[in-house]
Formats: C-alpha cells, sequence, structure tokens
C-alpha cells in the first residue's frame, strides 16, 4: 500500500498503512507497530531483532528513515512499501557503525532507493552470510563497510552506480569467488578488496577507475588482469602477493606507479602502446615473470623497474626508450635474466642499470655504433653484446 501521509498533519495524527501505525511528533512519523509489507520494494533488512521495540522514524522533509532495532532471538523483516513509485519515503542512507561488530545479525538484503553505505556499517559482523546483491541506486561504499564479513559468499558486483569505494571496505571478505566492477567506478581505496583470497579469475579495471591505492587488492586470488583507461594515481602494493599470470595493460594508462606490481606472480606482462613511463619499482620483485616486452611508447624505464625479478629469463626494450635507469634490473641472478633485446643507444642507460647481471646475452642494433660486441663489463654488470638486431 503507498505511503500517502497527510500533507499538513496535527500532533498526534496517526496514519495506518501496511499494518504500521504512524504517529506524527511535529516533525516526523514515527511507526510504532511491526508489519510485514509485500510490495515494490525501496528497502528491505532481513536481521535480528524485537518486533515489540521496533521502531522507524520518518522525516517528511528529508525523506529520511533511521532504524533501531534492538537485538534479540526473534527473526525481523522490516519492509518500506513503495507501490506507488515514489522514493519520499525511502532510506537513503546506512549510517556509519549502524551495525558495527553485531554478530547476531544473519542476513541482509538492501533494496534500490539506498544510495551510500556509511564507514563501518556491517564492520566485522562475522555470521552475517549468503550472497550481497547491491542495488543500482548506491554511489558510495565507505570505509570498512563489509570488513571481514567473512561468510558473505558468491560473486560480488559493483553497480555502475558505485563510483567510490572506501578504504577496507571488503577486506578480509574470504566468502566472495568472483569480482565485477562497475564501469563508473573512479576511486578504489586502501585495501578495497584485500584478502578476498578465493576471489579468482579475471579482473577487469574499467577504465572510469582514476585512483588504485595501496594493498587495493593485495593477497586476493586473481589470476589475470587487464587495466584499461587512464589511472595516473597509483598506491603501492597495490597487487602484492596476488597469482596473477597475465597482466594486460590497455586503453590510456600512460604511467605504471612505483611498486604498482611489487611482488604479483605474473609469468606473462603486456605493456600495451599508451604506456610512456616504468615508475620505480615499478615491478619489483615480480615472483613469477618469464618474459616481458615494453612497447615501443615507453619512454623512460625508472630506477628498479624490474629489481629482482628473478625469474625474469627475456625482456625486450625498444628504440624509443630515452631512459633506463640505475639498477632498472639489479639483483637478477645469473641463471635468470638471460637474454635481453635492447634498441636504444648507450646514450640511453644509467651508469648502474645493469648492476647485478652476470652472463646475460645483450642484442642490440647491428647500426648502432655506441655499443661494442663482445663479453664485457658494462653499466655496473657483466654481459656479453650481439649486434643483430
Amino acid at each position: 500500500m503507498p505511503l500517502n501521509f497527510p500533507t499538513s498533519p496535527t500532533i498526534g495524527q496517526t496514519y495506518i498503512t501496511g499494518g504500521l501505525i504512524y504517529t506524527w511528533d511535529s516533525s516526523s512519523w514515527t511507526a510504532t507497530k511491526y508489519a510485514k509489507a509485500s510490495a515494490s520494494l525501496i528497502s528491505q533488512y532481513t536481521e535480528t531483532g524485537n518486533p515489540s521495540n521496533f521502531v522507524t522514524s520518518i522525516n517528511s522533509k528529508t525523506g529520511s528513515v533511521m532504524l533501531n532495532v534492538p537485538t534479540a532471538a526473534e527473526t525481523l523483516t522490516f519492509t518500506i512499501d513503495t507501490s506507488n513509485n515514489t522514493k519520499a519515503y525511502g532510506l537513503v542512507a546506512i549510517s556509519s557503525s549502524w551495525k558495527n561488530g553485531d554478530t547476531t545479525l544473519k542476513g541482509l538484503q538492501i533494496g534500490y532507493g539506498v544510495n551510500s553505505i556509511g564507514s563501518y556499517a556491517f564492520y566485522q559482523c562475522t555470521n552475517l552470510s549468503g550472497s550481497l546483491v547491491i542495488p543500482d541506486s548506491v554511489t558510495t561504499i565507505e570505509r570498512s563497510a563489509f570488513y571481514n564479513c567473512q561468510k558473505l559468499h558468491g560473486p560480488l558486483v559493483i553497480p555502475d552506480s558505485v563510483t567510490s569505494i572506501g578504504v577496507n571496505s571488503f577486506a578480509f571478505c574470504y566468502g566472495f569467488t568472483s569480482l565485477d566492477l562497475g564501469k563508473n567506478l573512479t576511486t578504489i581505496s586502501t585495501g578495497s578488496f584485500a584478502d578476498c583470497a578465493f576471489m579468482v579469475g579475471h579482473l577487469n579495471i574499467p577504465s572510469s577507475v582514476t585512483t588504485i591505492s595501496d594493498y587495493a587488492f593485495s593477497n586476493a586470488g586473481f589470476t589475470s588482469l587487464t587495466l584499461n583507461g587512464i589511472i595516473p594515481s597509483w598506491g603501492n602494493y597495490c597487487f602484492i602477493n596476488v597469482p596473477i599470470s597475465t597482466i594486460t595493460i590497455t586503453g590510456s594508462i600512460t604511467n605504471i606507479g612505483s611498486q604498482a606490481f611489487y611482488q604479483v606472480g605474473a609469468t606473462n606482462i603486456i605493456v600495451g602502446n599508451s604506456v610512456t613511463n616504468l615508475s620505480t619499482y615499478a615491478f619489483n620483485s615480480a615472483q613469477l615473470v618469464v618474459s616481458m616486452s615494453v612497447a615501443p611508447s615507453v619512454t623512460n624505464i625508472s630506477s628498479y623497474a624490474f629489481y629482482n625479478c628473478d625469474a625474469l629469463k627475456y625482456a625486450t626494450i625498444y628504440g624509443t626508450t630515452t631512459s633506463l635507469g640505475d639498477n632498472a634490473f639489479s639483483n637478477n641472478p645469473t641463471s635468470s635474466l638471460s637474454r635481453l633485446n635492447f634498441y636504444s643507444p648507450t646514450s640511453s642507460v644509467s651508469s648502474n642499470a645493469f648492476y647485478g647481471l652476470s652472463g646475460t646475452q645483450l642484442h642490440v642494433r647491428s647500426s648502432d655504433t655506441s655499443w661494442t660486441a663482445g663479453s664485457q663489463s658494462i653499466f655496473g654488470g657483466t654481459v656479453t653484446v650481439t649486434k643483430d638486431l
């Protein structure tokens, strides 16, 4: 039944609909009787609570709804009836710390009309289980909203309406099995999906994303990754300890941030033609990288970009690279980097770019007079130069 409240109520006036008795107290309607409606929904919650003490306050001016559900053994389902297709009395925000640490909470349904999920709203609700469906009215998921909700499970879909995911929003949510990010998302904050170990399969970062912060996906279980867009802001350790086998960097991305792929498990990295800069420690300690082809568009490879990539065997760097920083490949053991195809002149190489290399076969352009063929100690390492490219 629609919530058609009187437009000019007097104090104490009541309005009955859907089994709820509403009383006007000069500024808001207060419902004092439990009811379960069956109509098109804006918001529905299933949780533990005591129906006799259940209170909802509806502010007729702002349309906001406040819920106060005392903990009890009984199961309570609260429904806001919006069969008249209006949102005037819909729940528009789940407040910060609303169910923070509530271990009695068993299930949750969030209906259309909710536009934000507050900080710590369901923080460490460790018995909250089932799938989580986020309606496409939600635009913001704030800090630690579902932190350590270990029993939520199944695919997690972030709808296109969401633009920002807060710090640690879904950290330690072990039960989610995959992640689909909406096409209008701009910000993935520090640790947003950290330690979601069973989020597996392919992760696509949409082109709308401009910020990926520290540890955003650390210790997640994804096996492949595609990056699109620009992403001007990178945090440290974004994908640390993620068992990604293939990283594809496409779109308009021009910069790979410092330590962005520190300790990833990738075996193959494809850097697209839009990338011009690899920052310091960009692939530092990437554990399983066997081959690496740096696109012709890359002009700068910063110091320590591939530092300590123990499994790296083959790398190709094209002639547009004008700067190869100190220690770019340092600490790669003799058994690792066996061949480096390098199309740029010696003038582009910093003094210790090959520091720590020993026995690497360095292949350069046959026409480049800046290189001398043969085994030699140059740029901090010992390599054998072959002029055959």
